[in-house]
């Protein structure tokens, strides 16, 4: 997407196209991790495998369970995410050493996420909802958190919106590390 169309849109916030979209969606990626792991996953575990049951009956509390399943999903997050960050070194995006901070970026994001994803499937009565917490929460937050295009051309109260959105303030960090602001 950044080769072909990037040779249309040209630099974007001062960066190559292929730059500005590759940094959005090594968060994009990371985010997509955890909460594909602590939804789907996590139902699974929860509902079919019955693996949280079998952890309460072990001396280990309940929140450390859910501590370290959210933790466990931002490990993912580092995991998918450092691939796709190599990947990126490959097309020469990374232009600081600074770059080399963004699994921490990675680990926080997947983490928050991981919260939110099992949270959510705590709350599902059926499989089936998990669908709205993807295609409501997270999957609007990817089109709208500075991954794709520059949010500072869209409508005002849009950019509030974005503003609120964790991702958009992952790809600030993950984009000024890369190019060392």
């Amino acid at each position: 997407m950044g080769l072909g169309l990037g040779h249309f849109v040209g630099r974007v916030d001062g960066m190559p196209y292929l730059q500005f979209i590759t940094l959005g969606l090594i968060d994009g990626t990371a985010m997509n991790a955890a909460t594909n792991e602590r939804t789907v996953n996590a139902y699974i575990q929860m509902y079919l495998d019955k693996t949280y049951y079998e952890m309460s009956t072990s001396p280990v509390s309940l929140p450390d369970i859910i501590a370290s399943e959210a933790i466990w999903a931002g490990m993912r997050s580092v995991f998918f995410g450092t691939l796709f960050m190599g990947i990126a070194m490959l097309l020469g995006v990374f232009s600081s050493p600074a770059a080399l901070l963004n699994p921490l970026v990675l680990l926080i994001l997947g983490t928050l996420f991981g919260f939110l994803g099992l949270t959510f499937t705590l709350l599902a009565p059926t499989r089936d909802y998990l669908n709205y917490y993807t295609m409501l929460l997270v999957e609007p937050m990817f089109m709208f958190s500075n991954t794709f295009f520059p949010i500072g051309h869209v409508a005002p109260w849009l950019q509030r919106v974005a503003w609120f959105s964790s991702l958009t303030h992952a790809v600030a960090l993950i984009r000024g590390f890369a190019v060392g602001n």
